[in-house]
């Protein structure tokens, strides 16, 4: 399935793209939850694996970064969504979930490209290293 996407003319896969994300907004705003360590997990998974789809939709490695990116507003709005739903509230280890799942995401897939897995030398990375810094430093 993933080979096909990448095939996809850029208007298909920028439509694949936004349902994915609509589907992503809908899902997390229904009005029940995970609680405790398993909810974490789920979200480092689903956003993981919206970082690898956003591999294949992608056309170069800036428009890569740009996904990457893309993803982890996704993951704020989704947590900003949360808040707004009865039973539901916004969590920064949530957000916190969403970014260790993109990058890991990122980290794999330049592994696997070959490239050197050292994460300060990704450009995908930096803006996950940032934030997760500035997450330590603030607890």
């Amino acid at each position: 399935m993933l080979k096909s996407i990448a095939r996809m003319p850029l208007k298909k896969r920028r439509t694949v793209a936004f349902l994915t994300a609509l589907a992503t907004i809908i899902l997390f705003a229904l009005p029940f939850s995970v609680y405790g360590p398993s909810d974490k997990v789920l979200h480092a998974a689903f956003f993981g694996t919206h970082a690898l789809l956003g591999y294949q939709l992608a056309t170069s490695e800036r428009a890569y970064l740009l996904t990457v990116l893309g993803v982890i507003v996704l993951g704020a709005v989704v947590e900003l969504v949360q808040s707004q739903v009865p039973g539901r509230q916004m969590s920064g280890l949530d957000l916190l979930a969403n970014l260790i799942g993109i990058a890991s995401a990122v980290a794999l897939i330049y592994v696997l490209k070959g490239r050197k897995s050292n994460a300060g030398e990704c450009l995908a990375a930096r803006p996950l290293l940032t934030a997760a810094r500035s997450h330590s430093a603030l607890a």
